[in-house]
């Protein structure tokens, strides 16, 4: 203890006196700009393309060439707009057996990015179904929502099914 108490502890007066890159607990800490913001910004929304695509398996057989056209659509289309339009074509392809997958899937996706170019988006799908289907947020898609407006909806559709599925005797 008394090693401890003759110490001397030399500490910056301000945040901004600290040098770029120092260091905290071991851990070098890079002050955020705004570039770092969006560099974040970019690799979290393609995580949750990728995210998608693994979560139903969308590349199927088709591996090389599926991630080959999925980087294309990712430097010509933004990442939400990819993911509602993979979220699109999921849905379409439920009414097909078996799924369809790998460079196929991608080009049913491409079509719905493309028809989206010439006309306003109107997804087809509500928010809450895309977070049920993904399992991610719907907010870089859909804006920011009052989350309790979703929520009230949800208990709404579940409170009416319910009730219809009530059995009179």
């Amino acid at each position: 203890m008394s090693k401890l108490k003759n110490q001397k502890v030399v500490l910056p007066a301000t945040r901004a006196e600290q040098p770029l890159g120092h260091r905290e607990n071991n851990l070098l800490v890079r002050p955020v700009t705004v570039e770092r913001v969006m560099e974040i910004w970019e690799q979290i929304s393609r995580q949750r393309v990728q995210y998608i695509v693994d979560s139903y398996q969308l590349a199927g057989e088709d591996d090389e060439d599926f991630d080959e056209y999925l980087q294309d659509l990712l430097q010509a289309y933004a990442p939400p707009q990819i993911e509602l339009a993979l979220v699109e074509a999921l849905i379409a392809s439920w009414q097909i057996t078996p799924l369809v997958r790998g460079v196929s899937f991608l080009m049913r996706s491409h079509q719905f990015l493309r028809e989206w170019e010439n006309k306003p988006i109107n997804p087809q799908v509500s928010p809450m179904h895309f977070q049920l289907i993904t399992g991610l947020d719907p907010t870089p898609i859909y804006g920011a929502r009052d989350n309790s407006q979703m929520l009230n909806s949800r208990n709404e559709n579940i409170n009416s099914s319910s009730k219809s599925n009530k059995i009179n005797v």
